[in-house]
């Protein structure tokens, strides 16, 4: 019984010190990837929401979501057909993608710069799979991070290619505080 209630002691304890700090809606996300071998394909998805969590000065947590019908790619018809299809985001069905940490851990601590590595689950298209993040915290109060998805794990772009839709895909998110 003491073990039980030091531990709730101690999860109290980091609870009540924990800050929690809104993402801005100025927050972006961008995304790259290779289309018929040769073609990049530069994205974006808009107005982001979400929190993060310092202890201390230090990042312990974060969750994030994105209405998926905020993709852009440049092309009208690509877009809509992203949005709308089922092999790709099917809004109707699933609005948005999140990502929340589970982990968060410090990987290195030097000139000013901290990187954190960020492990967590992506919920995109229904389906929750591990995904790690790495972020750089910025003078200012933002955070940089960067991840590549397999899509072919949440079935994104499922029955093309590889060669058609490279099967990873570079994601960065730049997330702006509001403090």
């Amino acid at each position: 019984m003491r073990y039980l209630l030091t531990l709730l002691a101690i999860s109290l304890a980091v609870t009540v010190h924990a800050q929690k700090v809104e993402i801005s809606a100025d927050s972006k996300i961008t995304f790259s990837l290779k289309n018929m071998g040769w073609n990049t394909v530069e994205g974006s998805f808009s107005s982001p929401s979400g929190y993060v969590q310092f202890n201390n000065g230090q990042l312990v947590g974060a969750h994030g979501c994105v209405e998926v019908v905020s993709v852009q790619t440049g092309n009208s018809l690509r877009d809509k057909h992203l949005r709308e299809k089922e092999e790709f985001f099917h809004i109707e069905e699933f609005p948005e993608l999140c990502f929340t940490s589970s982990d968060v851990s410090i990987v290195r601590n030097s000139s000013g710069q901290t990187l954190y590595k960020l492990e967590g689950s992506l919920t995109l298209r229904g389906v929750s799979k591990p995904l790690e993040f790495e972020f750089v915290e910025q003078a200012g109060g933002s955070l940089i991070g960067t991840c590549t998805v397999d899509r072919s794990l949440w079935g994104l772009g499922e029955g093309y290619s590889n060669f058609i839709i490279a099967q990873n895909i570079d994601v960065r998110v730049e997330l702006h505080l509001n403090e």
